[in-house]
């Protein structure tokens, strides 16, 4: 080759080139940021809108159906789920992948316009959430009180929030439950009836008198003097001051008709931490910072400022993400770092040649640094996946310098000239491994190309591999035997003597295993159909053993995240579900000692985030859990400690639903928008009865399936409501509108705000409604006064006009494609979720659904679905282009075809391997077999290659396939163990979150270590079987294949 000749004729000018790459490697590594993942968008939009006060009819009625009709002609659009509960409204917009979301953003919010004219006053603004790993929190911290709770919120706002804020790299700070002050204006009914006071003028009166007018300005002399009407309220006494009108000549104030307190708002959350009330810090970062060096900031931070908090004020950093990411990258770089030397231990046990080996090692490190440089360009960061690729590359970026290394010594063998057996051995094998390396980067192309999680995932794996293997394969034909040129002739006469004992006993252990190899390749091209059969019975009888392979589409990683949700009936109040924290932190006291810390959460954010992000909430609702200790400290793993918690919560009183899960980062982040559970069975259909029996059936099928555990039903549960019941007739006549009497009731039992109260730079509510003692029966409702529109009539007893009925309706309605929709959801415990899914599939097949309803996988199930026909197409895609590669390198479409039978082996192995370390198989394992598909066929090439070459220089067939396996033999185990040993730390290892991992390192140790070993013997059975017929030119008889074939016992020497 021209580039090698080129190379070791300018040893200097070559060497500048890889120092300067290098440089600017290090450079680009440098400035590159580090984090858990490349930044993942999924394809889905939330609308959150809040009417506080509506019921989940309501809700359904006045926002979701109209918001539905709305969004359904957004472009792109690929499912519509809702859900309609009290207070909130949330659709959730998934699209197909590749859309524009800032354009689906902006359609969204002009169709948000169109459908706001008809909705309710009240309605808040919609909120618009895109999901985004970038915009997940980084860190999550409880400050708990016990005597100073009270104060809590005001301490955190005041000395916490805005100095963490200020943190560089710091994007949100969110502050959480507690007591936020709030001016409670509790109206007495009985006074407003007795002075004919319409509820509604005391909130005007609010609103009217707490202002601040600028009047304009007036001229004195050469100044000008502003003008200004300061009205706003000072003090509580302002407020108590302000005068509603006049009764028999006298004043009437707000304090005459109302109690005024200077309290806290009715809370619809409550937080405890270890079991003490508190509040929550949710704290996000900027888009593009560095997640773990702002985690870091924030932890010195909030170190400082637990100093200078009141005594009993506790800090607790609940989760920090720095922790996952250092752990896991951690993990990852030692995995890189023992495989790489473990590359270098093996090709020095082959070569026993310390120059000969740092020649082959110095591909690792130069073909790393060289590609920073490409990836800091791209913007990628220092992550999961770009350190996952490095460690799949480590074994393989050696492969070519080894092949081209063992040609150069070969050569010197019989020219010993360095320069002419560098130019003559690289050359040699030079198109041997660009095919070779072809093969393996053709594979990943298709990845370049997918869309879905797949491809988010793994685009960045096939550029940083196809990189590294680019940058290895031009260190092999240029680097490697310029090297060799200057250092192979000097190590042979002067390194031989000292390592001489060394090499007499692998040199024998080397013969030793060749001289096996020779008679077993004998043996089979003596019988090559016996082979084939033997070859035909491994394979078939892989494939038997597929059904017992699990399968999932992540693998669970142990990250020591425990969450439990526990929901009580549906009329549950919020101070009666919270009495379960006590006893939920009592268990983890007593039977968790692996616990960091314990959290609860009771009943519901006011802006609905949780909602928004897919989690279940409400006054009925308590959901938390508790941070483990990192994996390798603890003897039981995160889900045996939830099962013990699953048997514990089964036995609290009154718990109509729980779920406990043990997501980490990085399933919260794939599954963000989706159900929590990773079994979710979606049942559709014409009524809600129907519905109702078909998902009981469902239930009922799913319960008898081994490995399910928290097996829930999601339907609209039926809960008592207060229906106030207008007659029409009787309020025209008495002059009162629905609207005003809807309004009334509104604001006399869920309140309104009518102003703020501006105290120190802070505003704060001023709410108005009935105090909670009159608002506890449908006496109360019925006692109010609604306004009459007639002019000068008095108030109307809402009873004259109206009916108070105690009625049943939905908490929760959810739909789908704007269809209602029922979900039967459940957890899966010591089983893959694949094989509990095709019971479940058996157990609902032999079910009589009822006519018109439709079932379904949902959630992760779906997921894995689109997931694994996506990589099955790129399975297929890959190994066609592999063959297409290989037909254009050999101009033949009969060698690419012999070759392509050493890849179906590489199924086998890992079907094996997969089996006897346990894993199943999902994304990870199947992105092994992917590459597989390119690297099994490299051996195969290499073999065949030198065989090809061997016939045109006229050599007999079987003599041609002996003297290439025998040759070849050390360089095709070289690169297969240094690709194996490469990958044993991803399969093995038990540090936190290799479990992630684990499955693709295992299919490439299984498929590559048994497709060689067939690749050795089975690869030229089959080509003999294909060229028994054919002679090259001059060669008059084909010897037997018991003829004697050349020796090749030497060591590479070096």
């Amino acid at each position: 080759m021209k580039l090698t000749e080129w190379s070791v004729r300018h040893p200097v000018t070559l060497t500048m080139i890889f120092v300067g790459v290098c440089v600017m490697g290090v450079v680009g590594l440098l400035l590159m940021d580090v984090d858990m993942l490349p930044e993942i968008e999924p394809p889905a939009i939330s609308v959150v809108t809040l009417y506080p006060g509506a019921t989940a009819v309501d809700i359904e009625t006045e926002l979701t159906k109209r918001l539905e009709d709305k969004f359904s002609s957004v472009n792109n659009l690929d499912t519509l789920t809702s859900v309609s509960k009290d207070n909130i409204s949330l659709i959730t917009l998934k699209f197909d992948w590749g859309a524009n979301l800032d354009e689906a953003a902006n359609d969204i919010r002009d169709q948000i316009s169109l459908a706001r004219q008809d909705f309710p006053e009240d309605v808040e603004e919609p909120i618009i959430f895109k999901f985004n790993s970038a915009n997940f929190p980084i860190m999550i911290a409880t400050v708990s009180a016990g005597e100073s709770y009270r104060d809590l919120y005001r301490i955190v706002d005041k000395q916490l929030v805005d100095p963490l804020r200020r943190v560089p790299g710091v994007g949100e700070v969110m502050l959480r439950g507690g007591l936020e002050r709030q001016i409670s204006v509790y109206v007495e009914r009985e006074q407003l009836e007795k002075l004919d006071i319409p509820i509604e003028q005391v909130e005007r009166a609010l609103a009217n008198e707490n202002v601040n007018m600028p009047a304009g300005e007036i001229k004195r002399g050469f100044a000008e003097v502003k003008v200004r009407v300061p009205g706003r309220f000072q003090t509580v006494e302002d407020v108590k001051s302000v005068v509603l009108g006049t009764y028999n000549g006298s004043l009437i104030k707000l304090g005459d008709i109302a109690r005024i307190e200077d309290g806290f708002r009715e809370p619809t959350e409550l937080v405890y931490a270890d079991g003490r009330q508190a509040v929550v810090l949710i704290i996000r970062k900027q888009s593009g910072r560095n997640t773990v060096d702002v985690c870091s900031r924030l932890q010195k931070e909030l170190a400082y400022y637990q100093k200078r908090m009141p005594a009993d004020v506790k800090i607790n950093v609940l989760i920090d993400n720095a922790e996952p990411i250092v752990n896991s990258l951690s993990n990852l770089r030692g995995s890189l770092l023992t495989g790489g030397i473990l590359v270098v231990f093996v090709t020095w046990i082959f070569l026993l040649r310390l120059r000969s080996s740092f020649i082959i090692a110095l591909a690792i490190p130069i073909s790393f640094i060289s590609i920073f440089t490409l990836m800091y360009s791209l913007g990628y960061t220092i992550n999961m996946i770009s350190l996952l690729s490095l460690t799949i590359a480590v074994g393989m970026v050696v492969d070519a310098a080894i092949v081209v290394l063992e040609a150069i010594s070969r050569h010197l063998t019989h020219t010993r000239d360095p320069l002419t057996a560098a130019v003559t051995g690289a050359s040699e094998v030079g198109m041997a491994i660009f095919g070779s390396t072809l093969t393996t980067i053709v594979v990943f192309l298709p990845l370049l190309f997918t869309t879905g999680i797949t491809g988010i995932i793994f685009k960045q794996l096939a550029v940083i591999v196809t990189a590294t293997l680019i940058a290895s394969w031009v260190v092999s034909v240029t680097l490697t035997p310029m090297l060799a040129s200057k250092w192979l002739a000097y190590e042979e006469t002067h390194l031989s003597a000292r390592w001489g004992n060394a090499m007499r006993v692998i040199n024998g252990a080397y013969l030793r295993v060749e001289r096996a190899y020779g008679a077993l390749l004998n043996g089979a091209l003596r019988r090559p159909w016996l082979t084939v059969l033997i070859a035909v019975l491994l394979f078939g009888g892989s494939l038997l053993l597929t059904p017992f392979i699990g399968s999932e589409f992540m693998p669970r990683a142990d990250s020591g995240d425990l969450d439990v949700t526990v929901e009580y009936d549906e009329s549950t109040r919020l101070e009666e579900s919270s009495r379960v924290v006590d006893e939920l932190h009592a268990f983890f006291v007593t039977n968790v000692p692996e616990r960091r810390g314990t959290y609860m959460v009771a009943g519901q954010s006011r802006e609905a985030f949780a909602s928004a992000a897919g989690v279940r909430e409400g006054p009925n609702v308590v959901r938390g859990g508790a941070k483990l200790v990192n994996v390798a400290q603890r003897k039981r793993s995160a889900r045996d400690i939830a099962q013990l918690l699953r048997g514990f919560v089964e036995t609290l009183p009154g718990v109509k639903r729980f779920s406990i899960t043990t997501s980490g980062f990085i399933e919260r982040i794939f599954f963000s928008a989706g159900s929590g559970k990773p079994i979710s069975v979606e049942v559709q259909g014409p009524d809600f009865a129907t519905l109702n029996q078909a998902a009981d059936q469902i239930k009922a099928a799913m319960d008898t399936v081994p490995g399910i555990v928290d097996l829930t039903v999601i339907r609209p549960e039926s809960r008592r409501e207060l229906w106030v019941k207008v007659d029409r007739e009787r309020a025209a006549a008495l002059g009162v509108t629905v609207s005003g009497l809807s309004k009334a009731v509104r604001s006399f039992f869920y309140g309104h705000k009518a102003t703020e109260f501006l105290d120190a730079g802070e505003n704060f509510d001023v709410f108005v409604r009935l105090p909670a003692s009159e608002r506890t029966s449908a006496g109360d409702i019925a006692s109010i006064t609604v306004p009459s529109t007639v002019a000068g009539a008095p108030l109307v007893k809402l009873s004259n006009v109206a009916a108070v009925e105690e009625q049943t309706g939905p908490l929760e309605v959810q739909r789908k494609n704007r269809e209602r929709i029922i979900r039967v959801e459940a957890d899966v415990y010591n089983r893959s979720t694949g094989k509990a899914v095709d019971d479940i599939r058996r157990a609902i097949g032999s079910l009589d659904i009822p006519i018109g309803v439709s079932v379904a996988f949902g959630g992760e199930t779906e997921e894995q679905g689109k997931a694994f026909a996506t990589l099955l197409g790129l399975l297929v895609l890959g190994v066609a282009l592999v063959f297409m590669v290989m037909a254009g390198q050999f101009e033949s479409y009969r060698d690419p075809f012999v070759i392509m039978f050493s890849v179906p082996f590489a199924f086998t192995g890992a079907i094996w391997f997969l089996l006897l370390t346990g894993n199943n198989l999902n994304i990870m394992s199947f992105i092994g077999g992917i590459l597989l598909v390119g690297v099994v066929v490299n051996n195969a090439i290499v073999l065949i290659d030198y065989t090809i070459r061997l016939r045109r220089e006229g050599r007999e067939l079987f003599a041609a396939l002996r003297t290439a396996g025998v040759t070849r033999l050390r360089p095709v185990l070289m690169t297969t163990i240094t690709t194996v040993v490469g990958a044993l730390p991803m399969a093995f290892s038990t540090r936190e979150g290799a479990e992630v991992w684990r499955p693709m390192g295992a299919t490439i140790i299984g498929g590559l270590s048994v497709s060689t070993l067939v690749t050795l013997v089975f690869v030229p059975v089959l080509y003999a079987l294909f060229e028994r017929h054919k002679r090259p030119a001059g060669v008059v008889t084909a010897a037997s294949p018991d003829s004697p074939s050349p020796r090749h016992t030497h060591a590479i020497p070096s």
